[in-house]
């Protein structure tokens, strides 16, 4: 496991003292040196233009989160401590920025990989999209990138102003970043469509509510059982609706699918409340096709990944 030693003194590495708040003691006893290693100085630079491309998000509480990343992309993640960064996703002939927060640490993964751990960290309800060719130039290789001036803050206003726009648009955003309208068309489409395969019911609490004239609908969510910006698909059997304290539920953790598609609660976590409304018969009312059941891996997924994590509380 990984260990931050925080060091209040002076670090002279060479010929040059620095102040050192900070260094980062990762696998090996030489790595607090590998800033000066590399010629840059552990603190004391800007590094606000760094962002790093992520494999997988592991959650770990409220406003915090670690992602995989390539051992290269960690060596720039060592100087980027304590220092606002941007995470992205590579998608087919694009990027895709999904977050953003402060780097407090780095673990020891699988071979070839490490793990950033992030704190203030700030999932955008909708990812920006990058076609530029100077980000998506061979999207292979690349696991960071150094952005330009002004992109950065440029990135962070985009987010928060999709944020402030029409709610639960990330998919849109996220397959249609060229073509603004025809991503709005294709999610309210995908969204009518999931609510009427289960009859404008909850799946877990089984109540029901008319259509509605306005979009989203205001009393059901249409929420993604594999997130969108964890690698979910934009397809119907990816979704299911729920009411709001559902979806708070499943969100967090404490409810989820079982490989046959019966309720699995967190019991320790989940609200009581909602506990008492669940369905008696524990389980989805599934429609007669297995065609038209949810996804099972994105089901998967979800009950390994997000479900029961024991995260800490205020």
């Amino acid at each position: 496991m990984a260990r931050i030693t925080k060091v209040s003194a002076p670090f002279r590495c060479g010929n040059i003292q620095m102040s050192v708040r900070h260094y980062f003691q990762i696998a090996h006893p030489w790595t607090p040196l590998r800033s000066c290693l590399y010629g840059i100085p552990t603190t004391g630079v800007s590094v606000a233009k760094l962002a790093l491309a992520v494999e997988e998000v592991r959650p770990l509480g409220p406003d915090r989160a670690a992602f995989r990343i390539s051992t290269r992309a960690a060596q720039l993640a060592h100087r980027a401590f304590d220092v606002p960064i941007l995470v992205y996703r590579r998608v087919p002939k694009a990027l895709l920025f999904v977050g953003t927060g402060r780097v407090v640490g780095l673990d020891v993964d699988v071979p070839g990989f490490e793990l950033v751990r992030l704190d203030g960290y700030r999932a955008f309800d909708r990812g920006v999209p990058s076609g530029r060719d100077d980000e998506v130039r061979d999207p292979g290789v690349r696991r960071s990138l150094s952005l330009e001036d002004g992109r950065f803050d440029d990135i962070l206003h985009q987010a928060t102003a999709m944020d402030a726009g029409v709610p639960a648009l990330e998919e849109t955003q996220t397959l249609f970043a060229h073509d603004r309208q025809s991503g709005l068309d294709a999610y309210l489409k995908l969204h009518d469509r999931v609510l009427q395969r289960w009859q404008h019911r909850c799946v877990f609490t089984g109540a029901q509510f008319p259509p509605s004239a306005t979009r989203p609908h205001p009393d059901l969510k249409v929420v993604a059982i594999r997130p969108r910006e964890l690698g979910g698909q934009l397809h119907v059997r990816n979704y299911l609706p729920m009411v709001a304290e559902a979806e708070e539920a499943w969100l967090s953790g404490h409810l989820t699918l079982g490989s046959e598609f019966g309720f699995v609660v967190a019991e320790r976590l989940i609200d009581p409340e909602l506990h008492e409304k669940l369905l008696p018969l524990g389980r989805l009312e599934l429609p007669e096709s297995p065609a038209l059941w949810p996804d099972a891996a994105s089901v998967a997924y979800h009950r390994a990944n997000i479900f029961d994590r024991d995260w800490p509380r205020s």
